[in-house]
């Protein structure tokens, strides 16, 4: 077998024993801490909220007061990023 035969079956079997894996969650809704950081998360949908997004905590676009002060600006863009391609689709 060539080596680009045999990358090329290995890359196939890995896509087909992720999708094997992970299918049955194709179909879930959001769980546990989504509401508050997807679905209530203004900053998620504009572009225009990454100043804020880099020089804030987790959770300052909450309105309610909650204190769980962390930084971690990455994690919003991705969520940006993936409301870009999915919306509000989990």
């Amino acid at each position: 077998m060539s080596g680009r035969l045999k990358f090329l079956f290995f890359a196939l079997a890995l896509v087909a024993a992720s999708f094997a894996v992970y299918h049955a969650t194709l179909w879930n809704s959001f769980v546990y801490d989504d509401a508050e950081q997807v679905l209530r998360n203004r900053w998620i949908t504009d572009a225009g909220y990454l100043k804020e997004i880099f020089t804030s905590h987790t959770f300052a676009f909450a309105e309610s007061s909650y204190q769980a002060i962390s930084y971690r600006p990455l994690f919003l863009a991705f969520y940006m990023a993936e409301y870009a391609v999915f919306g509000l689709e989990p």
